[in-house]
């Protein structure tokens, strides 16, 4: 099928003509667009930043409530006890295992969680190797921190007599604080705000 040649050449005026008739932005109004472009990002950029300090808060208390829920669940599977404990990891973030009780003040688990069950001829309550049911890394900013370093549920899933563990959550660049606590039957309880425990 041959083209027209007249065709063509009317196709391709007309669409010189028409090009000729659009205009592109004159300076004025593409400086009036980047200054509304930066006015509306001077306003976003705080309140982007509240709630990226609010989603790592999140993800930190979700991270502590699943290891506990976890705990619970493995203690009762297992009719055994299970131990979480403060994480004492290397710098290439191999499990070392769990760290000592602080000289001085509360405990931090800013590295993580580590959950480990004893196994026969293992060492009672302490983390030997092939033990771990389970670890969390943290990595960030956030600091959490506990009077406990190591707490124990019983193969009911419960905490025993006399116990209450609780982490406190903080971010120090926005000051947002939370608590994560353990209750008696094992389960655990996050609570938000400068009303929690040890926010204060």
């Amino acid at each position: 099928m041959a083209f027209n040649a007249n065709l063509m050449s009317y196709v391709v005026r007309e669409m010189l003509h028409y090009l000729g008739k659009i205009r592109g932005f004159t300076l004025i109004e593409m400086l009036v667009v980047i200054a509304i472009g930066a006015i509306l990002l001077t306003l976003a950029v705080p309140g982007f930043a509240a709630l990226m300090a609010s989603s790592r808060m999140d993800n930190r208390t979700q991270a502590l409530l699943s290891s506990v829920q976890f705990a619970r669940s493995e203690a009762i599977r297992s009719n055994g006890n299970v131990y979480l404990c403060a994480l004492n990891a290397k710098i290439n973030l191999d499990v070392q295992g769990c760290q000592g009780k602080a000289k001085k003040g509360n405990t931090s688990w800013s590295e993580g969680v580590l959950l480990f069950a004893d196994r026969p001829g293992g060492r009672a309550t302490r983390y030997d190797s092939g033990e771990r049911r389970r670890h969390v890394i943290f990595s960030g900013e956030l600091t959490v921190s506990s009077t406990l370093d190591k707490f124990m549920l019983t193969p009911e899933g419960r905490l025993p007599t006399g116990i209450s563990p609780s982490w406190v959550v903080r971010d120090a660049a926005s000051g947002q604080c939370a608590s994560v606590s353990v209750q008696a039957n094992g389960r655990p309880r996050l609570c938000k705000g400068a009303d929690c425990a040890g926010c204060a």
